[in-house]
């Protein structure tokens, strides 16, 4: 991956670009682990409404990565990258939602997760929706007609 092509790319406006830069120097993939610059990238993909870009946004401000813990403003992100089809923002949403005694909010979260099953690798995600949802789930009553 030629990082310089990204970076001109980003510069000249493309989310693609400024959503993998974001996530390559979040998690170090092919450049030197560098927040600051994830914060920037992603930041800017984010606004473009990249819901990878935001999903790893939030995912900074849940674990305070370059930046103060903000678990609001991860949730919101989170919640914003979810509603645009993304994946795992649904489950550490819904981890967040546990952790904070929220555990019907979390059981949608969890649910919605696994009508992902068919477009997403089998995953420990996955497996802890799956398991989640079957010991929180409310038992349905036997119809009387």
């Amino acid at each position: 991956m030629n990082i310089q092509n990204l970076k001109e790319s980003a510069d000249n406006g493309s989310t693609v670009s400024a959503s993998m830069l974001g996530i390559f120097y979040l998690n170090g993939i092919e450049v030197e682990q560098d927040y600051d610059k994830a914060l920037l990238y992603l930041s800017l993909a984010s606004k473009e409404r990249s819901p990878r870009a935001m999903a790893n946004h939030g995912r900074m401000y849940e674990k305070g990565l370059g930046v103060a813990i903000d678990l609001n403003r991860a949730a919101e992100l989170y919640q914003d990258s979810a509603e645009l089809g993304e994946f795992m923002p649904h489950v550490w949403l819904a981890r967040m939602l546990v952790n904070a005694g929220y555990h019907e909010d979390a059981l949608e979260y969890y649910e919605h997760a696994l009508t992902f099953k068919e477009k997403v690798m089998e995953c420990d995600e996955l497996t802890e929706a799956s398991k989640y949802v079957e010991l929180n789930k409310p038992a349905t009553s036997p119809s009387l007609g």
